[in-house]
C-alpha cells in the first residue's frame, strides 16, 4: 500500500464526517458559524507552513523537498483567509465580530498540535494535517444546501466554491509528493498519527457546532 493510501485509511478510521441531516434549523446565523470555524483553521494554514519551512532541515533529504512542497502550496494558499472575511461579511458580519469569537478548544487542539510536532519533533507532521484538510472540500449539494437555506448573495460563497474547485487538485498533488518521498517508518507513523489527530479534532469542532444549532 502507498504512504498516501496508507494515510486515506487512517482518515477513514476516524468516521469523520459532516452531516447536517441530524440539524432542525439552518440559516444565516448557522453559516456564519461554519464560516468562523473555517477562518479559524484557514488563517493559521499560512504560519503554520512557514513555521514548517523554517524548522526543516535543508541538508535533510526528505525535508529539503518538503521546504519546495511547502513553499509552492504557500502561494496556492495565500488570500485564502482574507476571501473568507469577505464571504462573511457578505453574509453580514464584519471582521471586527468575527475576531473576536473565542474559538473553539477542538480547534486550537487541531491547530495547536502542529505547532507541537513541527516545533518539538518534525515538521513533516504537518503533512498529514494538510492531507486531511485537502481531502475534504466543501461538495457541491452542500454548497448548493447552504445557499438555499440562507438565501444569501453568490458573494457570501466564493471561498466555499474556490476550495471545491481547487482542493481535489491539491490532495492529488499531495498524495502524488507522498509517494515520492523516502520516508522511514517513524514518519510515516508520524504523518498518519497527525492525520488522525486532525480528523478527530476537525469532527470535534464540527460536533460542537451542530450541538449548539440543536439548542
Amino acid at each position: 500500500m502507498s504512504v498516501s493510501a496508507a494515510i486515506h485509511r487512517k482518515i477513514q478510521l476516524c468516521g469523520y464526517g459532516r452531516s447536517l441531516d441530524n440539524t432542525e434549523r439552518m440559516g444565516v446565523e448557522q453559516y456564519r458559524d461554519y464560516l468562523c470555524q473555517l477562518h479559524q483553521v484557514v488563517r493559521a494554514s499560512i504560519p503554520l507552513m512557514e513555521l514548517a519551512v523554517q524548522r526543516c532541515d535543508a541538508s535533510h533529504p526528505v525535508e529539503s523537498q518538503l521546504i519546495a512542497y511547502l513553499t509552492e502550496h504557500i502561494e496556492e494558499e495565500r488570500g485564502h483567509a482574507e476571501l473568507l472575511v469577505r464571504d462573511l461579511e457578505a453574509a453580514g458580519m464584519p471582521e471586527a465580530q468575527l475576531l473576536l469569537r473565542v474559538p473553539d478548544a477542538a480547534i486550537a487542539e487541531l491547530v495547536g498540535a502542529q505547532y507541537y510536532w513541527i516545533t518539538h519533533y518534525s515538521p513533516l507532521a504537518l503533512l498529514g494535517y494538510i492531507s486531511f484538510l485537502e481531502g475534504r472540500p466543501p461538495t457541491e449539494q452542500a454548497i448548493a444546501f447552504w445557499q438555499t437555506a440562507t438565501g444569501l448573495p453568490d458573494a457570501a460563497f466564493h471561498s466555499l466554491r474556490l476550495h471545491s474547485e481547487a482542493d481535489p487538485g491539491h490532495w492529488q498533488a499531495l498524495d502524488d509528493f507522498l509517494d515520492t518521498l523516502d520516508l522511514s517508518a517513524a514518519e510515516v507513523e508520524l504523518i498518519g498519527l497527525s492525520a488522525m489527530q486532525s480528523a478527530q479534532r476537525a469532527g470535534a469542532a464540527w460536533s460542537g457546532l451542530v450541538q449548539r444549532w440543536s439548542h
